[in-house]
């Protein structure tokens, strides 16, 4: 749902003619659509992390509930603010390129350290604590 029309502005703008000329260009244009795409990644990684370790299986939840939690606030801007954004490079500054910088970044950082420790917790339950075997 978020995807697809970060998807249709990016084009926008890369077809633009002066629009990206730098790598640093491509950065800021592409840079709205890494949530979504995370996201989608992440899902598909979490369905072959069956037989994973728990903080492994942590840390793929973490970085799939902080984009997905961000991409809630994505989905509200591009429903109400859609056609600004799509014609107006200000707006696609502020309203998608700085949130997913200031924002999103460090929301996935804190929810990846959440689901590690979460994954680390879930390990050492059901452990010995001398002997750190496997209780039965």
């Amino acid at each position: 749902m978020v995807l697809i029309p970060t998807a249709v502005i990016t084009h926008t703008y890369v077809v633009r003619p002066h629009q990206v000329e730098s790598l640093n260009d491509w950065f800021q244009v592409l840079l709205p659509t890494a949530p979504p795409v995370i996201a989608v990644l992440s899902v598909l990684f979490l369905g072959g992390i069956e037989k994973r370790q728990p903080v492994g299986k942590g840390i793929v939840w973490g970085l799939f509930c902080g984009s997905s939690a961000y991409m809630l606030l994505q989905a509200w801007t591009l429903a109400t603010q859609y056609t600004l954004i799509s014609e107006d490079g200000t707006a696609h500054w502020a309203m998608l390129q700085l949130p997913a910088i200031w924002i999103a970044l460090p929301l996935v950082v804190i929810a990846i350290g959440i689901g590690a420790c979460a994954g680390w917790i879930v390990k050492g339950k059901g452990r010995d604590r001398r002997t750190g075997s496997r209780l039965q």
